[in-house]
């Protein structure tokens, strides 16, 4: 359990590094509201969709959520940009993104 503890240590400082790293990358001086207005056109472009004989894709959603801690939280806290309501991705995603939505206009 000591060793366990201890890698998770450094597993949460390298984190902490990598963080305060990503801090100094130029895109990060992008406002938080010019960037979500960056994910809102880009999701128009790759829509989250479903294929019969592939997995979904959650389209615009991987692209901004999995790159950055950063960008998970603008994408995440940004409620327009779900408000384009997809059934393609199943029960869960749908349900997630009127949760997301918050009060802004929803289509379908």
């Amino acid at each position: 359990q000591t060793l366990d503890d201890e890698i998770y240590a450094m597993r949460e400082a390298l984190c902490n590094a990598q963080m305060r790293r990503n801090a100094f990358a130029p895109i990060s001086i992008i406002p938080p509201e010019i960037l979500a207005r960056i994910f809102e056109f880009h999701s128009f472009d790759c829509p989250p969709a479903s294929d019969h004989n592939q997995a979904p894709s959650l389209g615009w959603i991987a692209s901004a959520t999995h790159v950055c801690r950063h960008w998970r939280e603008v994408a995440l806290d940004h409620p327009h940009l779900w408000g384009r309501i997809s059934f393609a991705i199943g029960p869960e995603w749908t349900a997630e993104m009127v949760l997301r939505v918050k009060t802004a206009p929803i289509s379908v």
